[in-house]
């Protein structure tokens, strides 16, 4: 038997289940539903509902859940994506019981040994999905054959919580993909860009409005409108006749020799710690898909039409 939690994406045990002739139960909600009696374990990975008492105390051994993180650190829904985000160097996989009524407080049975798995710095989400679906994959097979599921419980030694700061691994919303200029470095957005795509801000267009003249200020234009940017991103040089100081979030305009090494960007945009990075296209909210870059060039470029033609169109 087989629980499917619905989402919205393909789920690769549905088909599994078909092939192999197994029953489906595709549910959203335990509220309810009770499954057919004789189930000696329940066994959960990436399952984003917590099951209930009830249904641990009617299978003989209760349930365990693969983690994809060195518990007890990084509980929580999301700790892949967040090894990547805080630059971990390594990371694992735990076989934990289930408890019935917290996620991720269960009896550590198995977990990949100290350091870890190491993480390649230009780790991607996938990549990082892939390499511990493995090893969670055989971590449970050898659990199952070795019955370490049945109680009384072993519980391994986990990692030194005394000696190591854990972290939550929360699950990941549309704010973490919301750039802050004055503080995210360009190693923070390239990261971000890497593992959590198409970030974002409210700064940028209302910041060259106010930042032009010809009555910007009083144009319906320098409302706090999103521009979402699309990667990847590439590290440029200051166009060399930047005289001032950049200021964090300032886009500027890029050389042509600027441009041709960033793939034909010609926006780059001042990180909190100097360097410019140029995205490879941004859309503006309500306007077409990947022209935000143009508009934004047609506000920096000096000509006073220019500028007024965009304030027109942003």
């Amino acid at each position: 038997m087989v629980f499917e939690y619905l989402t919205d994406g393909a789920v690769p045990i549905k088909s599994t289940a078909f092939e192999l002739d197994l029953p489906l139960h595709q549910i959203d909600t335990f509220t309810g539903w009770s499954p057919p009696h004789g189930i000696d374990l329940i066994v959960t990975v990436s399952f984003g509902l917590l099951v209930p008492a009830r249904l641990l105390k009617a299978a003989t051994y209760g349930g365990v859940n693969v983690h994809p993180s060195l518990l007890p650190d990084l509980r929580g829904p999301a700790p892949i994506h967040h090894a990547l985000l805080q630059g971990r160097n390594h990371t694992g996989v735990s076989l934990q019981t289930m408890h019935p009524t917290t996620f991720d407080a269960g009896v550590v049975l198995a977990q990949t040994p100290p350091p870890g798995m190491p993480i390649a710095a230009d780790a991607t989400i996938a990549e990082l999905v892939d390499l511990l679906g493995h090893a969670g994959a055989d971590m449970l097979t050898a659990a199952i054959v070795d019955q370490t599921y049945a109680s009384p419980y072993q519980a391994i030694a986990s990692i030194d919580t005394a000696e190591t700061a854990l972290q939550h691994a929360p699950k990941i919303t549309p704010e973490d993909r919301r750039i802050d200029w004055s503080t995210w470095t360009s190693e923070t957005i390239l990261r971000r860009d890497r593992v959590l795509g198409r970030l974002w801000d409210t700064t940028t267009v209302p910041g060259l409005h106010a930042a032009t003249d010809y009555n910007a200020l009083s144009s319906s234009g320098t409302k706090a409108r999103r521009i979402t940017f699309t990667g990847p991103w590439s590290r440029c040089a200051s166009p060399v006749e930047q005289t001032e100081a950049l200021q964090p979030g300032q886009p500027i305009l890029l050389t042509d020799s600027a441009s041709e090494a960033t793939g034909g960007a010609n926006i780059g945009i001042s990180c909190a710690d100097g360097h410019v990075l140029a995205p490879q296209s941004a859309t503006i909210e309500g306007r077409r898909a990947h022209q935000g870059l143009p508009m934004l060039r047609k506000l920096l470029l000096p000509s006073k039409h220019n500028a007024q033609v965009a304030n027109e169109e942003i």
